[in-house]
């Protein structure tokens, strides 16, 4: 019995060395990582086989996704320090709008030692409010790529113990997100 694809004048042979030689070839348009809500994306795969391989290059039907709402937050740098009963340390961050849409970005934290603190505006004065009324202190809202600096000041009591070991995490997290 003959192979199928001998009728179109190409051996079996050299179509699976063309799919094992080709070299699949995406390409993808350039955006941003933040592209905004609505942005159309086309995408076209090609397989182009090499020159020693009489195969046409075969391209895919275009396909088309649309940006939907992303929302991310990063808060950085980490920071740590040795610190001592009856002292107070501050800790200076950048919080930053990763998604593309703009959103209220809430600041929370916790301290396994159960340790006060209190989250400040990028003075390290004045204490972070409430912009969007649900509870938690926030910056504000940040466009997409936007971001700001607070600062973190952690209370060691003068009644803790040496030596102790607190893991205060503080996180940044966009009002939106679910």
């Amino acid at each position: 019995m003959a192979c199928p694809l001998r009728k179109r004048g190409r051996g079996f042979p050299a179509v699976v060395l063309g799919l094992l030689a080709g070299t699949l070839v995406l390409l993808f348009p350039s955006f941003s990582p933040a592209a905004p809500p609505g942005t159309q994306i086309r995408n076209v795969a090609s397989l182009v086989a090499p020159p020693v391989v009489p195969l046409p290059g075969i391209s895919s039907n275009q396909t088309t996704v649309t940006v939907d709402n992303a929302v991310a937050v990063a808060i950085s740098p980490p920071g740590s320090a040795v610190v001592y009963p009856g002292t107070t340390v501050s800790y200076r961050h950048t919080v930053t709008n990763l998604g593309n849409v703009s959103d209220v970005m809430d600041i929370e934290g916790t301290s396994s030692l159960g340790l006060s603190y209190t989250i400040y505006a990028a003075d390290g004065v004045t204490p972070l409010g409430d912009s969007n009324g649900n509870g938690r202190p926030d910056v504000g809202s940040l466009p997409p790529g936007g971001s700001v600096d607070i600062v973190i000041r952690i209370v060691v009591p003068a009644t803790a113990h040496n030596p102790q070991v607190d893991v205060t995490t503080v996180s940044a997290v966009p009002a939106t997100a679910p």
